[in-house]
């Protein structure tokens, strides 16, 4: 079962690195939004 709990791991890793990478995106698509030239 050492494999199975590697694999475990594995995937949740993967997952919080997926849920950061959007997190990201979404914060960088935010701050092009609000350019300069607006205000």
């Amino acid at each position: 079962m050492h494999t199975t709990a590697e694999l475990i791991g594995a995937a949740a890793t993967l997952f919080v690195l997926v849920i950061l990478t959007a997190a990201s995106v979404r914060s960088i698509g935010r701050r092009k939004d609000v350019s300069p030239g607006t205000r």
